[in-house]
């Protein structure tokens, strides 16, 4: 009975750490502690020695807590490694441990200047942009600093509005990551300048006038200093109508000009009906006006029916059968 109770007593001393685990471990704790990290561990602040390596590797990763911000510093009391290693399991009174009263901890850090950023800023903004390059102008970017961030690799995240339209002021976010986590957030404008042609008219338009090429002149401005959406193409205005009057020298919006319907309310006009084996052909007169391929009211001179058919052109208009 008694070599039992002896056998059971020493297999729980074999199972759990006791009063002097860790014995023959050396931890020197050094003052000043430069880290790289996010969290302090034992191994950020001291050597340690000892014959097994698991043991050594286990006292090492120990966290102490979390590093300051990068590039500032931290102060720690030594008493709290051996909280800690208590906590762990380890007995310091079995350890040889030197530990100073405080220990002044530094988090590594890199430092990425103003021009860095702005670069990154605007190359976001020519990626995403639809003005031609060559004509815009990027300047004034506020909100731009030097940042502090920890050692490693820096990924950059420019955003914008969904609405923007890059030109004038342009809001952006840009979050920038280290070890993919973000470290620094940034909230700035940059002003826009695009330097564009814009069509204007010479004279004035009255409305349902039409506009000729001599009626039009193509005048240099900064996009951001005139309303939004002018036209900057002319064929997108000759041969097109004014839609409300225009005033000389004015600059023209596509909601202003239209083109002019190819058949007019009141016009006569022949009327198809066919199939793939009969045609037939007869007057009408639109009830409405109409482009090409739009379906419009006619009326059948000859019964007096009104139908739908679709402009062909400006003088004939189809029916379905």
């Amino acid at each position: 009975m008694g070599r039992k109770i002896t056998w059971i007593i020493t297999a729980l001393l074999l199972c759990f750490p006791t009063a002097g685990w860790g014995g023959g471990l050396t931890i020197e704790v050094a003052r000043e502690v430069l880290v790289q990290g996010p969290e302090i561990t034992i191994g950020d602040l001291a050597e340690v020695k000892g014959s097994d390596p698991k043991l050594v590797a286990k006292v090492q990763s120990i966290v102490i807590g979390q590093s300051p911000p990068a590039g500032e510093e931290r102060l720690l009391y030594g008493g709290y490694i051996s909280t800690r290693l208590k906590q762990y399991g380890f007995n310091p009174s079995t350890l040889n441990m030197r530990v100073p009263e405080k220990i002044r901890v530094t988090r590594a850090f890199q430092r990425v200047e103003s021009r860095e950023i702005e670069a990154v800023v605007m190359k976001a903004i020519r990626e995403q942009m639809t003005w031609n390059p060559q004509k815009t102008t990027i300047r004034e970017i506020r909100g731009i600093e030097p940042i502090t961030l920890p050692p490693g690799p820096v990924q950059y995240d420019v955003t914008f509005p969904t609405t923007t339209d890059f030109l004038g002021p342009t809001s952006f976010s840009l979050s920038l990551r280290v070890h993919g986590n973000i470290e620094k957030r940034l909230y700035g404008t940059a002003y826009i300048e695009v330097i564009q042609d814009v069509v204007t008219v010479t004279r004035p338009v009255s409305k349902n006038e039409v506009i000729e090429e001599e009626d039009i002149r193509l005048k240099r401005m900064n996009l951001a200093q005139v309303p939004k959406r002018v036209i900057t193409d002319p064929e997108e205005v000759i041969g097109k109508r004014a839609k409300r009057p225009l005033q000389a020298n004015a600059m023209i919006r596509p909601y202003e000009v239209e083109t002019p319907p190819l058949v007019q309310k009141g016009d006569r006009v022949v009327i198809i009906v066919e199939s793939p084996l009969l045609k037939i052909t007869a007057i009408g007169e639109a009830l409405e006006r109409g482009n090409r391929g739009e379906t419009i009211r006619i009326r059948n001179t000859s019964s007096n029916r009104e139908v739908h058919g679709v402009v062909i052109d400006g003088k004939t208009v189809r029916v379905a059968f």
